[in-house]
């Protein structure tokens, strides 16, 4: 039986900055860390080290990724949550989501 995963939401807008994301355990980099300015708010996004060799973010750079939030911690330690990249939106993915918007009028 396949596991279901949680479902990602599409954020979009732009690189706002970017820093080296650290290994909590091994203080070695893992990634990167970037903010991004939705119009609405900010989205911080960790792109691990293979998909930011791909991606190859810039600031300014205007995106439109799906991402998949999380939380870690509670209890005795610090809660806090996270964003982690899931896939750049493509073309199809607009036929699914325009029938859902309510057009003026």
């Amino acid at each position: 039986m396949p596991k279901l995963a949680e479902a990602a939401v599409l954020a979009t807008g732009s690189i706002l900055n970017i820093e080296q994301s650290i290994d909590f355990d091994s203080k070695q980099p893992d990634g990167l860390r970037l903010l991004i300015a939705t119009g609405d708010g900010f989205a911080s996004v960790k792109l691990k080290t293979e998909v930011a060799n791909i991606l190859k973010p810039v600031s300014g750079q205007q995106v439109a990724w799906f991402l998949r939030y999380g939380a870690t911690g509670g209890g005795d330690r610090g809660a806090s949550s996270y964003a982690t990249f899931v896939r750049v939106a493509e073309p199809n993915d607009l036929d699914r989501i325009a029938p859902l918007i309510a057009r003026k009028g």
